[in-house]
Formats: structure tokens, sequence, C-alpha cells
């Protein structure tokens, strides 16, 4: 008995009685081609008229990756600004997405766990028992509706098994580096299964203090586990029931300068960042002869707090010429169901279509306490408050897809879908104590948006031979308006300007190849993009106040991407690819006080992109014990990218090396590794602090601010298989 509402490809290492030798033998010397879960049934990543990066456990496994934000950072044509915790992380794909996320809403890019929603800036989430990735770039309106202009990030995990199996492990290293797993699929009957898996990891912070001895600032813990039941009552029906349950603890947010030191100055113990996650989900299937019925049910909590100094002291001492003492802090709570029920075409009918229903409701609130600063001017700042705002959401939406054949060798794909939202949002502002504006003290805001749009697809995909097919899509897709986490002009008793809806028209033209007499997979892609008001929050003059403005901007992206797979011998693989994205701003506000001008390029967007992955497997003799020596590297890179809209400075260019050896035997698995083997610490974000006059309190000085990656990290591991 096999749960498999997603079946994809297995992974024999899980699915073999004595799995930690048996997964590395040789069964075949060509590449097997990826099977994705894109329009929610497995389906030959060749057969998309539309780029897929796809990620199976063994890939997860081989490049060292154990949360999402590492798989971001290693994707082509995926853009990341994020400290490591904050829930406002901003993703672009292709150069698609918010120049910077006005609010936790304002997301481009959805993402998905087990067919469930879950709040984008859950990136630092652990990739716990994961099945597998796929990362669907280009508008995915049609089937995954608002917020999805950019793509879709699509994580399924493990479901229970028949068989009692599971593993036990850990990895040891520098930088403090502790992490630990365990996984259990026990059958409890015949129709009945369970699977429990755990994690915990614990890593130094990547910046050290120096008013704490130059020790790391935090150590950053993480606690990820998941229960799984999977019933299967007869043939045609199946359920699969799973809990998520995530903590973060000691993730502080470290904000400093970004002059080549990874040191940050602030008092010890200041800061603090951390939360809890429940995820939830339902999932049941039901098939008839000629047709299938899908039933997701999703719940979720989601809560994140940052405490700390708005600013440290390097960056005080910079811009002041003195350590102004500082503290603030936010929370973020969030509950989420969804419902969405579904009909589509068997396996094996001659043509693929899917129609649903999907309904989404989230309920959000943003608190925010200034609490004090001796920055200069903070008595008259608008963000010398306590505010409190409530965010809702209700949507509903009506959606299909089809694939159906016009000739022998040429496929039409169309997809349509109609939303319907309504947003809501209130708001309190109360001025702290030493504020010293004149006026009132209290204000509230409260506002409502309804808006119902179309988003969809079409698509042609022709086979030219039995190793080519070429295809070319258009997609539109669409982001709904809102309103800023951080808007300020409820200080002044002026309701807040809501930002637009933002809708992309994305074009694609591509080809993919599996070509089994070379060993060979190639798949190039270009693509085109146009976005009509995404969006931007400025600091009105944040070298002296945290007062914002919201900004709607148009965009323009475009570029190519290639991938390639080579599988020389039957012990070797090769992966390679080249990602060009240039994305630039092609309209601004009237008197835009973002510093931004038409032409600049998009932040946190690089020009040039490259990987390149080696994975080698040979069964050999150690001694009397017969083994299986693995050896795997994997390299990404980054050119440098502009900081932020106003093209002040750029963050250096990004060389990214992970690499292990070691054996698999009967006895388990033991590696040496190392993630970041060349110590790159470029920036992982950047923003600009304008100078401020000497007679106005500054010193003359803007500052380059923001965070770095963490350092190199080596280490051991062991994992035992049962």
């Amino acid at each position: 008995m096999e749960f498999n509402i997603w079946p994809a490809i297995g992974w024999s290492l899980l699915a073999t009685a004595q799995p930690g030798f048996a997964a590395s033998e040789k069964e075949d010397d060509i590449i097997v081609e990826g099977t994705v879960n894109a329009r929610f049934v497995p389906e030959s990543n060749r057969s998309l008229p539309f780029t897929v990066n796809h990620y199976d456990a063994l890939a997860l496994e081989q490049a060292q990756i154990k949360d999402a934000q590492s798989l971001l950072w290693q994707t082509p044509g995926v853009a990341l600004n994020t400290d490591g915790q904050n829930p406002e992380s901003s993703i672009k794909i292709r150069g698609v997405g918010s120049i910077n996320q006005v609010s936790n809403d304002d997301t481009s890019v959805v993402t998905m766990l087990n067919g469930v929603y879950i709040p984008q800036g859950n990136i630092t989430n652990r990739l716990l028992d994961i099945e597998q990735v796929d990362i669907l770039k280009g508008p995915q309106g049609t089937l995954f509706g608002s917020n999805s202009e950019a793509g879709v990030i699509n994580i399924i995990s493990n479901k229970p098994t028949e068989r009692f199996e599971g593993h036990i492990g850990g990895e040891w290293g520098t930088r403090s580096h502790a992490f630990g797993e365990m996984v259990v699929n026990v059958p409890l009957i015949d129709t009945l299964s369970s699977r429990l898996a755990l994690q915990y990891d614990q890593q130094d912070a990547a910046l050290n203090n120096q008013q704490d001895g130059n020790k790391p600032l935090t150590e950053p813990q993480n606690f990820a586990g998941r229960v799984s039941l999977g019933w299967q009552p007869d043939e045609r029906d199946t359920v699969l029931f799973t809990a998520d349950r995530q903590r973060q603890r000691h993730n502080a947010a470290a904000m400093t300068l970004l002059d080549g030191r990874n040191e940050i100055s602030v008092p010890k113990g200041a800061m603090d960042d951390g939360g809890n996650d429940t995820t939830l989900t339902l999932n049941w299937q039901h098939e008839w002869d000629a047709l299938l019925f899908t039933s997701v049910t999703g719940w979720g909590r989601y809560y994140h707090f940052s405490a700390g100094p708005s600013i440290d002291a390097r960056i005080s001492e910079r811009l002041y010429g003195t350590d102004y003492d500082s503290w603030g802090m936010f929370s973020d709570r969030q509950a989420m169901f969804s419902q969405e029920f579904r009909l589509a075409s068997t396996p094996d009918s001659p043509f693929f279509w899917v129609s649903g229903i999907n309904y989404l409701h989230t309920g959000r609130t943003h608190r925010y306490n200034g609490g004090w600063s001796e920055v200069p001017g903070w008595d008259y700042d608008p963000m010398n408050a306590q505010i409190h705002r409530r965010f809702t959401y209700d949507g509903i939406a009506l959606f299909g897809e089809t694939t159906f054949p016009l000739t022998e060798r040429l496929e039409l794909t169309t997809g349509l879908r109609h939303s319907w939202e309504e947003i809501g949002y209130r708001a309190r502002w109360h001025a702290n104590p030493g504020y010293a504006n004149p006026g009132p003290t209290m204000h509230n805001d409260d506002q409502s948006l309804f808006e119902h749009y179309f988003t969809g697809r079409i698509a042609v995909n022709y086979l030219l031979n039995d190793d080519w097919n070429v295809y070319a899509t258009w997609s539109r897709g669409h982001k709904p308006g809102g309103f800023s986490n951080w808007d300020t002009s409820i200080a002044s008793g002026e309701p807040s300007t809501p930002y637009k809806a933002a809708t992309v028209d994305s074009y694609e033209a591509g080809a993919k190849s599996l070509i089994s007499s070379l060993k060979l997979e190639i798949n190039p892609a270009l693509f085109y993009s146009r976005t009509r008001n995404d969006h931007y929050f400025a600091l009105i003059d944040p070298s002296r106040s945290f007062a914002t403005v919201t900004e709607n901007v148009d965009t323009e992206s475009k570029g190519a991407e290639v991938s390639a797979s080579w599988k020389p011998h039957a012990d070797f693989t090769l992966k390679t690819g080249i990602d060009y994205t240039r994305a630039t701003i092609t309209k601004l506000p009237a008197n835009s006080q973002s510093g931004g001008r038409t032409g600049n390029r998009i932040p946190d967007v690089p020009l040039w992109g490259a990987s390149f992955a080696a994975n080698y497997s040979h069964p050999m003799q150690l001694a009397a014990l017969p083994v299986v020596f693995n050896a795997n590297l994997n390299y990404r890179y980054s050119s440098p990218r502009e900081a932020d809209i106003g093209n002040h400075f750029k963050l250096s260019e990004t060389h990214l090396i992970n690499a292990r050896l070691g054996f698999k035997s009967h006895w388990g698995d033991a590696y040496l590794w190392s993630t970041n083997l060349l110590n790159n610490r470029s920036p992982v974000f950047g923003f600009d602090y304008p100078a401020l006059a000497v007679e106005d309190g500054g010193t003359g000085r803007g500052a380059h601010v923001g965070t770095r990656r963490q350092g190199r990290v080596l280490g051991v591991s062991y994992q035992y298989y049962f």
C-alpha cells in the first residue's frame, strides 16, 4: 500500500530493505527524466510548456540543502532579499516580483506544502523528509491563484508506506553546527500507515558581536516535526493527513555596515527573533473509471517576532558620530484556512484536463512597538508609537486547464481562472509618551478593497522528433492590491493609501530534450515579462526617520536560461546551467521618493548566474565490507547585483560550493562535508542610508548596510537506515 496522491519518482534509498547500500547500486546508465507535480498530477517535465526546476530527495541530499532558503540560493533565475529570518523576505523569479516587499501579503511567489498554501516568509523552514520540490517559473495563476505572478515553490513530503522502515542520523561541524534527524514509518493496520519525522539543527549566527567579546551574535536553533497518516480503505480512495510543526529561536536579523567586516555591534543579548508555525493538511482522492475527484483542506497558524536595536553602533557611529541607543519590536500572527475541490482526467485519459473551485481565508495581525531611540528627530518620528494592524483576505476562484492534441505532434494548452477577492484593513496608531508632535496621540484606520479578475495561459508544445520538443507560452499573472505593514500616514490622521494590484504578461519559448543515445538532457528557454504596478516602500528620510511611502513601479525583464544533464558513465553525472536576466525599471510615479530612475536595474537580480554539479558513485570493497563510495560537488555563481532601486551600490558576486564525500554501507552512511567551501561572505541584502548634514546632527557620511552570508562550515555526518 502506497499513499500516492501525488505520485513521484521514488527514492530507492528509502524503498529497499537495506537502503543504505542498495540505493547506490547501478540500475542503468542513462538519465532518468524527472517527474514533476506542476498541475496536481505526475507528469514528465518534458511535457510541460514552461520551465520547472525539479529537485528530488537524492538531489537535495547531494547538494546538502536542508531548508528552503538554501534551495532558493542554489536555483538559477531566483533572486532573494532576506536577512534570513524576517517574514517579509522577498523572492523574485526571472526578475519578476516586488521591488521590495511592502507587506507579508505582497508576495509574487506562492509556496505550497502538500497542496496547501503557506506564507512565503517561511523560506527558512526546514525541508524535512521531502519527496521532491518543484519550482515552477512564470505566472501560475491558472491553477495556483493570486500571488503566483512570478512562480510557485511546490513542496511535497514523503508519504507513509506499508513497510516498517526509517533512518536516524546526525551531523557535527564547525561554527557550532549540530544537526539531528529521525524518520520512522510504521504500518498500523492493513489499510492505515503512519510516518513520523523529527529534525533539529543549530549553528552560530553569521556575524560576531563586538560588544560580546566578538562571539557569534546568537546561536539560531530550529526544530521541525511532521506526523503523517495514510489511509487507503479501498482501491479507489486514498486519504492523507499531515501535521507540520516548526519552531525557531535566536534567529536575530542582523543589519550592520557592509564594509567587509563580519561584525555587528549591539548590547549583549539585545536581539532576538523567532517563530512557531503549524500547518495541517487533509487530502482525499477518489477515482472513478474516467474521473478523479480530489479534496484538499488546509489549516495553519504562523507566528513570528523580532526585537532589538533599530540600528547597531557601527551604523550609528558612521551616520551620527556616536552610538545612539534604540530598541523596537514587531510581531506577526497569521491564521489560514483553505479548501479546494478538483475534478480531473485519469492518467490513462487521451488528454489532460482539470477544473475546480478554491476558497482561501487568512487573518493576520502585525504589531509594532517603537520602544525608544536617541537618534536625532525621533521625538517627531511617526514610528515613535505603538501600531496595531489587522489584515484579512477572503478569496474564491473557479479554474480549469486542459492540454489536448491538435495533431500527432502538436499539443495545445489553455487555462483560465476567475477570482473574487476582498481585502480588509484595520489599524490603530498610539503615540509613545515621548512623541513631540502636537495634536491627537491616537488615530484609527478602517478600509477594505474588492476586486475580481482573470488569469490564465495559452501554450503550444510541438514534438520535433523522439528527442526534441519545442514550446511557446503566454501567461497572465496577478497580485492583489493591499495595505502596507509600515505605512505612517496614519500618524497624521490620514487613511493609508493602498498599493495597487500588480499584473504581469509573460512570454516563454524554449525546448526540452532527452537524447538517450548521448545520455544527455538539455533545456534552453527564452523569456520576457512586463509587470505593471509592482511595489516599493521608501523611507522618506532614512537617516533620521522611519516614515515611509509606498509606490507602484512598472518593470521589464528579459533573459535566457539553459540547463543540461549528462551521464557519460554509469557512475558519473554532470549537471550545469547558465542564466541571464536583465530586469529594469520602466516607469516610476511622478516625484518618486524612491531614489530610482527609469532604466535602473531591479535590485537583488544578478545579470548572470551559473551552476555546476558533479556526482560520482562507485561500488567497491573496503576490507571485507561491500560499500559504495560517493562524492558530490555543487557550485553556484551569481554576478554582482544592485542593492537598491536607486542603484547606489552593488552587492558583490557570489561563489557557493558545497562538497561531500564518504561511504554507504549496510552499517550506515558516513560522510565528510563542507558548505560554502570557499568561505564566500558576500552580502545577502543591502540598503543605502543617505548622509545627514552636520548641522542636522549627522556626520555628512552615508552608509551601505545589510547582512552577510554564513561562512565555511566543515563537518562529519552519520546516518543509519533500518
